[in-house]
């Protein structure tokens, strides 16, 4: 299997920056994926295998889904801690892992897209388990949204 291109932090930021101005990004030593509280944006190749993972904390959930539409930073922390996201703000975390997407790829690297957006590890496909067991590169990051809070991500690939 083709591996993919992970980016930096600082390239994930200023993908991220038009809709999040002031957002901050650092590397975190936090990997996402082995939380109870992780969510997950899934990503395939052109033949339709997943290729690579982005595991997302309730936090990043909760702060990144209310910030892109104004949702209340008191809702957000509701839900950064019960873990219950409405429509618009699950809707809108689904945007984000559709943007970070292109955090797997370069001009060198196979094409891939943004498949599905998965509430725990219990409903990640058998076929998606292989990414986080045969992990080639991985990015962990913690992203901190003005007047909402911060949130830890990881980007995980073949």
């Amino acid at each position: 299997m083709a591996k993919q291109r992970l980016m930096t932090a600082m390239d994930t930021k200023q993908m991220l920056v038009m809709l999040y101005p002031d957002l901050k990004v650092t590397e975190s030593d936090t990997p996402v994926e082995q939380g109870e509280n992780a969510i997950f944006g899934t990503y395939i190749d052109d033949d339709d295998v997943p290729v690579s993972l982005c595991a997302v904390d309730w936090a990043f959930a909760a702060n990144m889904g209310s910030a892109l539409t104004m949702v209340p930073p008191q809702t957000a922390a509701a839900a950064a801690e019960s873990g219950q996201f409405s429509d618009i703000v699950m809707g809108n975390v689904r945007e984000v892992f559709n943007i970070l997407s292109r955090v797997y790829m370069d001009g060198s690297s196979p094409h891939l897209r943004f498949a599905e957006v998965r509430v725990s590890r219990g409903e990640l496909a058998a076929s998606e388990l292989p990414v986080i067991e045969g992990c080639a590169a991985r990015l962990d990051m913690e992203f901190t949204v003005p007047d909402y809070g911060s949130g830890k991500c990881s980007l995980i690939t073949l």
